[in-house]
């Protein structure tokens, strides 16, 4: 019997990411804390590596900064 694959939010994405990236636990630690497979959480700190400068280069990072600030709004 297979199991149906997890489709996992963004939010937990990241936080494997960042917490891959530190380095405080190994990956298999990490994974088996977070509930995802040890390819994927090597997977989710490789792509943070690829994809943080785009957060504050060209048009991508505008459209982050103005995503910021509708959230920052939002709160007040």
């Amino acid at each position: 019997m297979s199991r149906k694959c997890r489709n996992h939010s963004g939010e937990l994405k990241a936080k494997v990411a960042l917490a891959t990236f530190k380095g405080d636990q190994t990956t298999s630690e990490l994974a088996a804390q977070f509930g995802v497979h040890p390819s994927r959480a090597s997977q989710r700190k490789r792509e943070l590596q690829e994809k943080a400068a785009k957060l504050f280069d060209g048009k991508d990072g505008k459209a982050v900064h103005k995503s910021l600030e509708e959230i920052d709004a939002l709160d007040q």
